[in-house]
């Protein structure tokens, strides 16, 4: 957590600005980590911007507990995997995202919006804008599920993503070994490709 690492308890954080923050190495979530077992943080009415880790989740990273983000920006961050925001390998809960918008990251291997791996529970996306995000090197430029990773979206625009040179890579939400649940959802305009599922049975 370049500004905030969450180890135990409960945290909230309200009208606040996150911007140019930083984790080197194998540290996680450039502005904020979750890392917490049997707590929570409650993100609401923030900015997250210009954000970089390089690992995961270059805004927001979460593992094993809940990270609830509502009425946020999320915008110009940068990571190895998960530009904007990352869910861990975990048995316990994940992101829950509501009227944000996550816009203009960037990632060198999945997910330039958002990426999950290995969880066995979901991340919820709903009634929020995943738009204009990059993968520079894989796929997936708004979202990126790998290794059983799952996302359910629903009334959420997911647009003008771009996966730039990856064979085969799709701009919009790809699933690799992973699982998506799409409701009520506007996904178009992704260069490359809007949708793929590759290794599903």
């Amino acid at each position: 957590g370049g500004a905030i690492a969450n180890r135990s308890g409960t945290m909230t954080v309200d009208a606040s600005v996150f911007d140019g923050n930083s984790v080197q190495g194998s540290a996680l979530g450039g502005a904020i980590a979750n890392v917490s077992f049997g707590g929570e943080i409650r993100l609401t009415g923030s900015i997250v911007r210009n954000n970089t880790s390089e690992t995961e989740g270059g805004g927001l990273y979460t593992v094993a507990s809940p990270f609830y983000v509502t009425d946020s920006l999320i915008e110009g961050n940068s990571a190895n995997a998960g530009g904007g925001l990352s869910a861990g390998a975990s048995n316990g809960d994940s992101f829950f995202i509501e009227r944000t918008t996550i816009s203009g990251n960037t990632a060198s291997f999945l997910g330039g919006g958002l990426y999950a791996v290995g969880s066995l529970v979901t991340s919820f996306i709903e009634n929020s804008t995943i738009s204009g995000n990059v993968s520079t090197d894989t796929f997936g430029g708004g979202v990126g599920l790998n290794a059983g990773g799952q996302v359910q979206i629903t009334h959420t625009a997911v647009i003008d993503n771009e996966a730039l040179t990856f064979v085969n890579s799709v701009g919009g939400l790809s699933l690799f070994a992973g699982t998506g649940t799409l409701g009520s959802n506007l996904i178009a305009n992704n260069p490359n490709g809007d949708c793929s599922a590759t290794n599903q049975s």
